[in-house]
């Protein structure tokens, strides 16, 4: 499989298995691109990184804005280029935005921030197919994904309710944002939080839904775990930015129950049918208070 990699400096040398092609700028971008769909040659995974800059500040030298257009115009004049897969790479929301929205309709198309893209890294490439893979996941149950929250985004989120997105949960919602299916789609679908557009009081209410957290918090504050953060309906992740691994939480009224030892075990039991049977988490890796109501409830 080939991959494309269109930044300035990056090194995937961890990936000497698959077939990468470099291009440092947007010139010989597209004239890369347009030789490879003449010879019909396939690219599994396009890395497109917006700041094209080599030795200048964000924003004062070239971009991707030409390469964007490029695709999306060739494609809707009926010739798309042939490319599983287009990730760009920015920080800047609106950027974000920009692309994701002029490409979606022809492309599969996802956004990470550069420090969750780690083109630059030894590991970058496979630790970024560790990211995808649960929103790709997502996409084929039939979830609406929307572009991933940015850096400043997830800021403002935890500044605002008090709560720490857990590594794994922050680098879901960067990669992409599962929302609600709209009005016109079927009702039953699980309930996203929608931490961009979502109303605040609502939000609020939701972190505070997670049963017995105020009265434990009341009654014995040493004993209080974490908030828990909605992830999907009554599916939660503990709020903790030390934390690596997340088991999710399933909580309703007085019962909380394990439903996952990580967020792909949840993806297969609540949206492809897997079968799991229920495990305890290692010492090292029990949540404050919420681990022993699941157990107790065993």
């Amino acid at each position: 499989m080939t991959t494309v990699v269109i930044d300035p400096y990056a090194s995937l040398a961890d990936r000497l298995d698959d077939d990468i092609v470099y291009s440092r700028n947007a010139s010989h971008a597209l004239m890369l691109l347009h030789a490879r769909r003449a010879s019909r040659r396939k690219i599994d995974t396009l890395w497109l990184s917006w700041d094209l800059s080599r030795g200048q500040g964000p924003g004062e030298g070239e971009d991707a804005s030409r390469i964007v257009s490029m695709l999306a115009e060739s494609a809707r004049a009926g010739r798309p280029f042939p490319i599983n897969r287009i990730i760009v790479v920015t920080h800047n929301a609106e950027r974000r935005h920009q692309a994701i929205s002029a490409l979606r309709l022809w492309y599969a198309v996802d956004a990470l921030s550069p420090r969750d893209a780690a083109l630059h890294s030894p590991r970058g490439h496979a630790r970024l197919l560790d990211h995808l893979a649960p929103i790709e996941r997502l996409k084929r149950a039939g979830v609406q994904i929307e572009p991933g929250l940015s850096d400043e985004e997830i800021e403002v989120v935890q500044k605002r309710f008090g709560i720490a997105f857990s590594v794994p949960h922050r680098s879901l919602l960067q990669v992409g944002l599962p929302v609600d299916l709209s009005a016109q789609t079927v009702r039953q679908r699980p309930r996203w939080p929608d931490w961009r557009h979502g109303d605040q009081r609502e939000l609020e209410t939701w972190i505070r839904r997670a049963p017995a957290a105020a009265d434990a918090a009341a009654a014995a504050p040493a004993l209080a775990g974490p908030p828990l953060i909605p992830l999907c309906d009554h599916r939660y992740l503990p709020s903790g930015g030390h934390l690596k691994t997340c088991w999710v939480f399933s909580a309703h009224e007085l019962d909380v129950i394990y439903y996952g030892n990580d967020i792909g075990a949840w993806i297969g039991r609540e949206f492809e049918g897997d079968s799991w049977s229920p495990e305890r988490p290692a010492s090292e890796d029990r949540i404050p208070y919420w681990s022993d109501l699941a157990e107790r409830l065993r």
